[in-house]
């Protein structure tokens, strides 16, 4: 089974990065460096609420409906309750947003846009954790990769239409309110009924969610704090030539979270459990080890060719920046890793908050002490020192549980 959904979720991860890069590629050509660079921050923005704005309640989900599926139904109504709350409260943020850094007016108008699309997006990944946890993440990775293609099909028909920054709002709105709609059909077809419970888990699941919560906020912060820097120390031009080493690089990253996302609820089940923790750390982190040097590699010979190709000849300095960026490649797939065994043991998670508050305060300061020198090529510095940073806590944290087991066999020895 383990094999079955991290291939389902590899090929649902790889074709929705792939449809992200291919609009990624169009908008840029079609919107030149300093319009892409503007969208690129909205859309960072956009990507810090809808990956952060769950409180954490994700990984609580799949922990307690994995291990415990007699309660399974009872805690679901209250999950999903909860998150239309959250969600709902992402679109107030982004009306907030709107009034406080909205240089113009269709960039406060595309930020409400893009902050409807976060609620329907928000929504729908809460039934595909669910799908997850029921051991059909294959059914959620098919609705990630729908989102990503109804928000290519009808952003690129809108800016054929000769629309800007606010089609590309409207494209992201309309592809997730109609994905949430298929997949809220399929979840009852295929799991059970949609109920919305009451609030007697949501202090429980608020609590125990929380530390993950503030870990999520964190780490997504640190990876697009340099995006929503660039603009303010660098300017709009920046910006763009950056986001588009960003978005192949964030590609490559999925690979990681593909495999491991069918991993960590066998995890979870395996609370206390170092021996078998290990042995499926082992074998994940071999592959994240091996796969990401030779990405590495490849990105450090190729990289001004295939940027130049992919987006255009006005983008070839953003060749140099995914150069760095390819470095950051290894620190990612293996921190990964490491990072699913604290996500799956309830002991361990306690670090987590801590392991992406350092990661986040690393990002921000070497974005502003270098992006300000450096532009966009400080940035990918930035990246690069703050996933080698996290990689090297997370491992750190971890390390005690995973040796405890070995440790405690040889003391009678």
């Amino acid at each position: 089974m383990i094999a079955y959904n991290a291939a389902a979720q590899l090929a649902g991860l790889f074709s929705t990065a792939l449809l992200q890069a291919l609009f990624g590629i169009v908008a840029a050509r079609f919107l030149g460096v300093e319009d892409f660079g503007r969208f690129a921050f909205v859309w960072a923005i956009t990507q810090i609420l809808v990956v952060s704005g769950d409180l954490g309640l994700h990984n609580t989900a799949i922990r307690r409906i994995s291990s415990e599926p007699d309660q399974a139904l009872d805690f679901f109504s209250g999950f999903y309750s909860l998150k239309l709350l959250l969600a709902s409260g992402l679109l107030g943020v982004m009306l907030l947003l709107s009034l406080l850094i909205g240089d113009s007016a269709e960039m406060r108008f595309a930020l409400l846009l893009f902050g409807l699309g976060t609620v329907s997006h928000s929504t729908s990944l809460s039934l595909n954790i669910a799908f997850q946890a029921h051991g059909k993440l294959y059914l959620g990775s098919l609705n990630s990769v729908l989102i990503s293609a109804l928000q290519f099909v009808f952003g690129v028909v809108l800016l054929l239409s000769g629309g800007k920054l606010i089609s590309l709002g409207l494209a992201y709105a309309l592809a997730t309110s109609l994905a949430l709609v298929i997949n809220y059909r399929t979840f009852e077809r295929r799991v059970h009924r949609v109920e919305l419970g009451g609030s007697s888990y949501w202090r429980e699941m608020i609590r125990e969610s929380l530390p993950v919560g503030l870990g999520s906020l964190f780490y997504t912060t640190s990876s697009k704090v340099p995006i929503t820097l660039l603009p303010f120390l660098a300017g709009n031009s920046q910006t763009g030539l950056f986001s588009a080493a960003f978005r192949v690089s964030s590609v490559l990253a999925n690979i990681p979270v593909a495999i491991l996302s069918a991993v960590l609820p066998v995890m979870a089940s395996l609370q206390g459990d170092q021996k078998r923790v290990r042995s499926l750390l082992a074998k994940s982190s071999l592959w994240m080890a091996a796969s990401s040097l030779i990405l590495t590699l490849l990105l450090l010979r190729f990289s001004t060719e295939l940027v130049v190709l992919l987006f255009g000849q006005d983008y070839s300095s953003s060749g140099e920046i995914l150069a760095i960026l390819a470095w950051s490649l290894p620190s990612i797939f293996v921190g990964m890793a490491f990072s699913n065994v604290i996500l799956s043991q309830r002991e361990l998670i306690r670090f987590f908050p801590v392991v992406r508050g350092i990661t986040a305060l690393v990002a921000a300061i070497a974005s502003l002490l270098l992006i300000s020198e450096m532009e966009g090529y400080g940035a990918a510095l930035a990246i690069l020192s703050s996933e080698t940073v996290l990689a090297a806590l997370c491992i750190a944290a971890s390390a005690r549980f995973l040796l405890a087991g070995s440790r405690s066999r040889e003391e009678p020895q």
